[in-house]
């Protein structure tokens, strides 16, 4: 899925980073001598990361992203599809991939590109609502049938982390007015491909249901790390599965 639609809102419309988020991955990406970060978009983690000292070339479908990343100064960047990586193998010691796995098909695929291209491992970071059904983002997705994935910890399930640890638990509110709006904009790769009659029909539903309405749900970032010698290839076939 390419952002080009998003490159110039994409940073004022997504949920900022949280620092004990790049704090958490500064040290375990510590021991890496370079890192990919696959779906590396506008650089907001490539770049905190690389004025920690890291070494990071970033890969996205998106050239406008990329120019994005660009301005802020990054200079290792590659246009290309994190399912068929431009790298070769065992050329980078690690792999990042953050709200980017939500958004492929062919998640063995992309998996099974980072496990040839990384040395050592694998690492993520993930957003974990609780309860789930109190998300704007998430009630759209059931009512245009869309599963609530989130492939990071499925690949869990069938390839145990070496490491999971949840950074930080906060409360988010949000404004039904403001998430309603975002929604009717389709700033959210999730409404992108619905037809526009299904679109309006779902925004007037979630309307009436929300509408006046503040959410609040609790958040959990967490890191996840695997060793990518893990991902045997009968593994990444209960991923694809």
């Amino acid at each position: 899925m390419c952002f080009d639609r998003a490159a110039d809102i994409y940073d004022t419309t997504r949920r900022a980073v949280r620092p004990e988020a790049i704090e958490a991955l500064a040290q375990e990406l510590s021991d890496c001598s370079s890192v990919l970060e696959l779906g590396v978009g506008t650089g907001r983690l490539a770049v905190p990361l690389m004025k920690r000292g890291l070494q990071v070339v970033g890969v996205d479908l998106s050239r406008k992203m990329l120019d994005q990343g660009r301005a802020k100064g990054l200079n290792r960047l590659v246009m290309g599809d994190v399912c068929r990586l431009p790298f070769r193998p065992k050329s980078v010691d690690g792999v990042l991939a953050v709200h980017v796995l939500h958004l492929i098909d062919g998640l063995r695929d992309v998996v099974a590109e980072a496990a040839a291209v990384a040395r050592k491992k694998l690492v993520t970071i993930m957003e974990r609502y609780e309860p789930p059904d109190r998300s704007m983002t998430w009630a759209y997705g059931q009512a245009v049938r869309r599963r609530w994935v989130q492939p990071e910890l499925g690949i869990g399930m069938i390839v145990p982390p070496r490491r999971f640890e949840t950074l930080v638990r906060y409360e988010e509110q949000e404004s039904a007015e403001a998430a309603l709006t975002a929604l009717e904009r389709r700033l959210w790769a999730v409404t992108w491909d619905v037809p526009d009659d299904v679109h309006r029909e779902v925004l007037a539903e979630l309307s009436s249901q929300f509408a006046g309405r503040t959410i609040a749900h609790d958040l959990e970032v967490c890191l996840l790390s695997w060793d990518v010698a893990d991902f045997t290839e009968a593994a990444l076939e209960r991923v694809g599965a």
